[in-house]
């Protein structure tokens, strides 16, 4: 019995398929060290996933990529399906070079590239529906907007600003260039429902293109009339000495009421891609035909922001 055993163990270590499956998992405990990040490193754990994907908790990462995977289009590679779905997240909401994460997730950096476009339109075309106009009778009034003001109040907008890298080309230069803030820029209309849910995105334009929105602010009130709408906007001492004391109020009113749209665009440049300056080929690539690079990666942003609570 002793003479059969010792040679059945004999015959394992010198069969080929055991000598192969050994390698393998040799190599796959080798791949594991090096990687510093993986979806083992956040499973379970709502601190870690948000950290690094900005959705609220693990649950609705794991959702997200249950109805995503399927729709990304490219040949499989050494990653498995999760661990690309976390690292574009990573690279959305903390901007690790992709260097860098070609480093922590052992591939190459092209790989990191292409993944994170593959993965940028799946999540464009799973999550771009979240950000949506409500229906009117689901929409909350927080107190601030319980007044005769702004009781009927749908929507908050403003505009906000993106840094970019300056282009070469000269026509996209000027096109781009702020004299707000000095720089090469994108802007973008954000609307927000009172309760702080992003409910409307401009695709991006041109720091010049939308300059008159801030020189001359929110003057269309006719245009929005035509659509039976009212547009409520600040009141200007233009051609007056002083505002009439309503109008102060009405102003105190409005700045208590706009700090949420300031606190809702501050928590997309929670992402740090849009924090610093974007790369002009994350600006608009030249595989782009409708949606550009830039505004699938601004409504991206946007819907992982509506996954978590409201503001208010």
């Amino acid at each position: 019995m002793k003479f059969v055993a010792s040679k059945k163990m004999s015959s394992n270590h010198w069969n080929p398929d055991f000598k192969r499956r050994r390698k393998k998992n040799t190599q796959l405990l080798e791949e594991l060290k090096k990687k510093t990040l993986s979806f083992k490193t956040i499973e379970g754990g709502d601190k870690k996933t948000k950290f690094y994907t900005g959705f609220p908790n693990f649950k609705t990462f794991h959702a997200v990529f249950l109805e995503t995977s399927s729709k990304v289009k490219r040949k499989k590679t050494k990653l498995s399906k999760e661990d690309e779905l976390l690292l574009t997240l990573v690279k959305l909401r903390r901007n690790l070079a992709m260097t860098d994460l070609a480093y922590r997730f052992n591939i190459s950096q092209s790989s990191v590239t292409n993944i994170f476009h593959a993965w940028l339109d799946a999540l464009y075309a799973t999550l771009g529906g979240l950000v949506h106009w409500p229906e009117t009778d689901v929409c909350q009034l927080p107190e601030v907007f319980q007044n005769e003001v702004f009781r009927k109040v749908k929507c908050v907008i403003d505009c906000t600003e993106i840094f970019i890298e300056r282009p070469s080309n000269l026509k996209a230069r000027a096109q781009t260039y702020s004299n707000y803030k000095r720089h090469n820029t994108i802007k973008i209309l954000v609307g927000a429902s009172p309760s702080g849910c992003i409910t409307f995105l401009s695709s991006c334009w041109g720091g010049r293109e939308m300059w008159y929105l801030l020189t001359g602010g929110f003057n269309m009130t006719e245009d929005f009339a035509l659509k039976g709408a009212q547009l409520i906007v600040p009141a200007y001492t233009k051609g007056k000495s002083q505002l009439p004391k309503e109008d102060v109020e009405k102003s105190h009113m409005m700045s208590r009421a706009r700090i949420h749209i300031e606190r809702v665009i501050g928590r997309l440049k929670d992402f740090e891609i849009i924090k610093v300056p974007l790369p002009i080929n994350f600006v608009k690539r030249k595989s782009d035909s409708q949606v550009t690079c830039g505004d699938k990666i601004v409504r991206v942003v946007a819907a992982i922001v509506n996954t978590n609570d409201a503001i208010l």
